[in-house]
């Protein structure tokens, strides 16, 4: 009996554990098609928690600080150095520093000892030359005097001596006179007639000595003092342009050698406004024609034109060289006065700009990421100005008004990459 019992306990626990197992298989079994039933919409959820959510700002233009401006200086136009073009010593001061002068003026007259006692003689042959030209002419003026009167006489004579050889002729054929008288009275008037030619000759050849070798030595004479000024004109030291003597500091007395500086000359009408510029202050100036500008301390500003912006840097100042041509007719402005040139004008200061936040910087370039249809697109950007707070900068190529700028974690977006508005997951969460 007891075995049978013990009998049918095992079977009815060999029953339960078989219904168990079974259960417990049935249970694994429902609990694998459960979660292959609910995978589908966990791997969506995470896939929707995988796409980052960026905040755009539009790209406007707005205004970016004050207008940028540059300290320039105030130069003449041009400049001349005024030389001494030989040695001398200070004799006489025309022009005074500050004066205006005109070109060829004399500023001043050096004095040289060896130059004066050479032009001394000069002066002296030319007029020796000339007392001796009035002598020979004076000399030559009674010789014609002399000879007109022996030719006046001679004439005379001739006639007397025409009127005697006649008289002897009518005589001959009279018979009151003999041959030998005719032929001497006709000898006499054939010898003043000679001597009348003669005299006439003379007087001819000393009117042409007079008019050509008497000329030709006073002409001699003043060529030669002429050549001499000519070669000593370095004692007047001349003006070489019109403008402003400047910087002369010689006096009467004082020495100045050859080649030697005795002032500048300045052209001051018009003036030129220059300045050194930067890197990025030459790229705001170039393309335009002219420039407002004011001096210090003055509300006044005024408009001149670009004479010159350099395309190379300076190696010395390590700046572009700008320079403005102003007209002075009034002289109003000086050389050596400061002012203050505006690089742009006020319809110039709303720009395109952009948070300096946005901004991602590697290595000497700049990038931002701009939103296009749910897709980050990264661009190099060209910066330039701050803002007076520094929070927002100038681009000036890279993005245009209007694009959809990131400005949410730039450092946690990749080109390309698909992402949504901030905007849009709140609606999707509502």
């Amino acid at each position: 009996m007891r075995r049978k019992r013990r009998h049918r306990r095992q079977a009815s626990y060999r029953n339960f554990k078989t219904v168990a197992v079974l259960g417990l298989s049935l249970s694994v079994i429902a609990g694998c098609s459960s979660i292959k039933l609910f995978q589908p919409e966990k791997e969506a959820m995470a896939q929707e928690q995988q796409v980052k959510t960026v905040k755009t700002l539009k790209v406007v233009k707005q205004k970016i600080g004050e207008i940028p401006e540059q300290a320039a200086e105030i130069t003449a136009s041009v400049q001349f150095d005024v030389l001494a073009e030989t040695d001398g010593v200070v004799e006489e001061i025309f022009k005074k520093r500050g004066e205006t002068v005109k070109q060829g003026d004399v500023i001043l007259r050096l004095f040289s000892r060896d130059a004066k006692f050479e032009r001394e003689k000069l002066v002296l042959a030319v007029k020796s030359t000339e007392d001796a030209i009035n002598k020979a002419r004076k000399d030559a003026e009674l010789s014609r005097t002399e000879l007109s009167q022996s030719i006046q006489k001679a004439e005379q004579g001739i006639v007397e001596l025409t009127r005697n050889r006649n008289k002897t002729k009518n005589d001959y054929e009279a018979g009151t006179a003999n041959k030998t008288q005719v032929q001497q009275a006709e000898s006499q008037l054939s010898n003043a007639q000679l001597d009348l030619q003669f005299l006439k000759q003379k007087l001819k050849a000393l009117t042409v000595a007079d008019s050509s070798s008497l000329q030709t030595s006073l002409q001699e004479a003043q060529m030669n003092l002429q050549r001499f000024d000519e070669l000593s004109s370095g004692l007047e030291v001349k003006a070489p342009a019109d403008g402003i003597l400047t910087e002369m500091q010689l006096q009467v007395g004082m020495p100045a050698g050859k080649g030697s500086k005795v002032g500048i000359i300045q052209k001051l009408d018009p003036v030129k406004v220059k300045a050194q510029l930067s890197e990025q202050a030459a790229r705001l100036v170039r393309g335009k024609s002219e420039l407002s500008f004011y001096l210090p301390g003055t509300s006044d500003k005024m408009r001149a034109g670009i004479s010159f912006l350099s395309s190379v840097i300076d190696p010395q100042t390590k700046g572009y060289e700008l320079s403005l041509e102003v007209p002075n007719p009034d002289l109003k402005f000086k050389p050596g006065m400061k002012t203050r040139i505006q690089l742009m004008d006020e319809s110039e200061q709303n720009v395109l700009a952009i948070p300096v936040a946005s901004i991602l910087k590697k290595g000497e370039e700049n990038f931002v990421f701009i939103l296009v249809n749910g897709t980050v697109e990264r661009r190099k950007v060209e910066l330039g100005r701050l803002s007076d707070n520094e929070l927002n900068q100038e681009v000036l190529s890279g993005v245009k008004e209007g694009d959809n700028l990131i400005i949410s974690d730039p450092n946690q977006l990749k080109d390309q990459e698909k992402v949504q508005l901030a905007s849009a997951v709140g609606q999707a969460k509502k």
